[in-house]
């Protein structure tokens, strides 16, 4: 693989005695971290999930979980994963405190995203926490559509403040 920066978050563990930046960054992959990350995102899906059903729209969460593997399983690796240095880890699966388990199926491309990829992540974004807000307000679960609203006002806020600011 290529890792010409010679990044550590691919190296062994033990590398870590010392580092200066151990805790501070959140360099290698975490099984609790990412449980954190899929409770985080709960905060959202379940109020939203609960309003499209109640709202008599559970038809359309299969929809919803079909653009969900779209997204986190290819689009989102290749506009956004495919830049990290977890992507650049050896093996097929992404080792992510977010999006782990996901297929590697892009090429490594070690830049910063640039702005159509920004773009394109906001309207994915857009898609993936509208879908179930949108179907629980015409459906009428207001109380449901509120929650799932802040939800995903906690989920980017805390995402911010304390995953991906710190993430690699």
């Amino acid at each position: 693989y290529d890792n010409p920066h010679g990044i550590c978050t691919s190296g062994r563990e033990s590398n870590c005695t010392g580092c200066t930046i151990s805790g501070k960054l959140k360099c290698r992959f975490s099984v609790f971290e990412w449980l954190k990350f899929l409770l985080l995102f709960s905060v959202f899906l379940v109020p939203g999930l609960i309003g499209m059903d109640r709202g008599g729209y559970s038809n359309q969460i299969f929809g919803m979980f079909v653009f969900w593997i779209f997204f986190f399983g290819f689009w989102e690796i290749k506009i956004l994963c495919s830049h990290c240095p977890y992507y650049a880890k050896e093996g097929g699966f992404l080792e992510c405190n977010a999006n782990a388990m996901c297929p590697k199926i892009w090429k490594y491309n070690p830049v910063p995203i640039n702005r159509w990829e920004k773009f394109q992540l906001v309207i994915g974004f857009t898609i993936l926490f509208g879908y179930p807000i949108y179907f629980s307000i015409i459906g009428e679960q207001y109380l449901w559509a509120g929650l799932a609203t802040l939800g995903t006002i906690v989920f980017f806020v805390i995402l911010g403040r304390y995953t991906c600011s710190k993430c690699v």
